[in-house]
């Protein structure tokens, strides 16, 4: 599902969509960091996070996008082995558009969509932005740092300081101001998935084993003193049990494995 990524990425940072889709995925690698010891003391946040300084499209004014652990994580899945180009690409639906830097209208559409799927059919791609802001208003955040984490008008010349100072007030409220029922869901999504991916590679492992008996041990006799494949213990009794086994490769397992038999 390609969700996780988009909402990530406009949860995290409270930017506006023009904003995060014209950033490169030299970008992302380039400010993609992991919080040190100083800074996990400072600020009580652990994992990897994004602090990309940038100019805002519709004020002009420097902004830094901010992405936290989720949306690194969710950002770095959809991205796979791709190290250039738009960090957002046009999907496989437009050939014409493939591979291409994504526009405002699809993503707001994808965005959309998947929104519906977790029922939350109000929920706009821009209402990331509103909510951003609103929970870290709540946490007391000083209104400057809220402005130059989202992009609104400030001094034109950020100094040094004021960037250090707004990543570090972002990675200080994070969890508090982010862990919404949104975000939840989607961490929810992404483990299921993860444990998905998980249980196909276990069922491909487990099927080339079973293979590699079935030739070694039905097309060609054992020999007693021949070394035969290894077979995982969670797989021995499975094997046991199943009536279409073979008899020579239950017989020969049972031999490897009597406390099974």
């Amino acid at each position: 599902m390609n969700f996780p990524h988009r909402a990530h990425a406009l949860h995290d940072s409270g930017q506006r969509i023009s904003d995060i889709l014209k950033l490169d995925v030299e970008d992302f690698y380039q400010y993609l960091r992991i919080a040190d010891s100083e800074t996990t003391e400072k600020t009580g946040y652990k994992g990897e996070y994004c602090a990309i300084p940038t100019i805002a499209k519709k004020t002009q004014s420097e902004s830094i996008v901010h992405f936290g652990y989720q949306a690194v994580h969710a950002i770095k899945r959809y991205l796979g082995d791709r190290r250039m180009g738009p960090l957002f690409i046009a999907t496989q639906r437009y050939e014409y558009a493939k591979g291409k830097r994504m526009i405002q209208q699809g993503f707001t559409s994808a965005v959309g969509r998947h929104v519906k799927k977790l029922g939350k059919p109000k929920l706009s791609a821009h209402s990331f932005r509103n909510t951003f802001i609103s929970a870290y208003k709540k946490q007391q955040v000083d209104d400057t740092y809220v402005k130059v984490m989202t992009g609104k008008t400030i001094p034109r010349d950020m100094d040094t300081y004021l960037q250090y100072e707004t990543t570090t007030c972002y990675l200080r409220f994070y969890d508090a101001a982010l862990g919404l029922d949104v975000k939840q869901k989607i961490r929810r999504d992404l483990q299921a998935q993860d444990q998905i991916i998980r249980m196909q590679e276990q069922a491909l492992n487990d099927a080339q084993v079973i293979i590699k008996w079935y030739g070694a041990i039905v097309a060609n006799p054992p020999d007693p003193n021949a070394p035969m494949p290894e077979i995982p213990p969670h797989l021995t009794p499975v094997l046991l049990k199943d009536g279409s086994v073979n008899a020579n490769v239950r017989r020969a397992i049972a031999d490897k494995r009597p406390d099974l038999e």
